[in-house]
């Protein structure tokens, strides 16, 4: 991607379902702070607009799922990537937020919190229980079409655990 595009397609009156999927980051590099914003349009910035132009039409007809792919960087630090990990918290936290916004509505919110998932995006040099992009797939539209999807879904659940647990001791550092 080298620029923001937006899309904005119409939303039908049966579409039940609304996922944003889209995820750039890169390396810090203190001499093209350009590419932390790019980060953040994508990652976030790009979320609220897909929530600008669909949440009122799932509202309106009280049904729907809406569900973001962040991250389990979320929650950690890195020296490395800072915008992407921080991009990817406040997606979580505005997708959890919105959740609890649209409890009572009929219209579900997702936060899909993904591990390492074998693409262009896996960068680190150690990706601790990888998973294949069609196994991800398959996971999340297992919970998510499910009547009652739940708000936060980790994959790996295993890895969702190793980063709160990595969280605990670098919050102490």
């Amino acid at each position: 991607v080298t620029g923001v595009q937006t899309c904005a397609l119409p939303i039908s009156t049966d579409t039940r379902l609304i996922l944003y999927c889209a995820g750039v980051g890169e390396g810090f590099d203190a001499s093209h702070l350009e590419n932390d914003t790019a980060t953040f349009e994508t990652n976030l910035m790009g979320m609220v607009r897909t929530v600008e132009s669909s949440l009122p039409s799932l509202l309106s007809r009280r049904s729907g799922t809406l569900v973001g792919l962040s991250s389990m960087a979320d929650v950690l630090r890195s020296k490395h990537s800072p915008a992407y990990g921080a991009s990817k918290a406040g997606m979580s936290h505005y997708l959890e937020s919105l959740a609890s916004a649209v409890r009572d509505t009929g219209v579900k919110v997702v936060n899909v919190r993904l591990g390492f998932v074998n693409t262009k995006m896996a960068k680190a040099d150690y990706k601790l229980w990888m998973i294949e992009p069609d196994v991800a797939a398959h996971r999340i539209l297992r919970h998510v079409l499910k009547g009652s999807p739940p708000r936060r879904l980790n994959i790996p659940r295993r890895m969702a655990a190793l980063t709160s647990i990595a969280r605990f001791f670098v919050s102490r550092l």
